[in-house]
C-alpha cells in the first residue's frame, strides 16, 4: 500500500495524492518507490528488467533491481539522494503499465 511518509518539498501535495490512487501497491519514502512485480516465468522477468533500464537511460534516476524466479523487485530513487520528481512517479507509472 502507497502510504505517504512525508511529502517531497519539490512536490504538490496534490499530485502526490493524484500518484498514490494510481500506483496502490508501490512503497513510497520521501527517497524513493519500491515494488515487487510477479511474472509468468523468468524469461519475462528479464525482459521486465530490460524495460526498467530503458525508461531510466539517461535520466538521474538509481535503479535498484532485485531478481529471483519470475519475481523482480524495483526500486526508484536518485543517486545524490534527492527527493522523488514527476518523472520518477512517470517511470513507475510506466512499468506498473507494462507489467500489466
Amino acid at each position: 500500500m502507497f502510504a505517504i511518509i512525508n511529502i517531497p518539498k519539490n512536490m504538490n501535495p496534490e499530485r502526490i495524492g493524484l500518484w498514490a490512487q494510481e500506483l496502490p501497491d508501490w512503497g513510497f519514502e520521501v527517497q524513493a518507490l519500491s515494488r515487487t512485480f510477479e511474472f509468468t516465468n523468468f524469461s519475462d522477468s528479464v525482459s521486465f528488467l530490460k524495460l526498467f533500464e530503458d525508461l531510466t537511460e539517461g535520466v538521474d534516476v538509481t535503479p535498484d533491481v532485485g531478481i529471483s524466479g519470475n519475481c523482480v523487485f524495483v526500486r526508484i530513487s536518485r543517486e545524490d539522494g534527492a527527493p522523488l520528481r514527476e518523472i520518477d512517479f512517470q517511470i513507475a507509472a510506466d512499468l506498473q503499465e507494462a507489467a500489466g
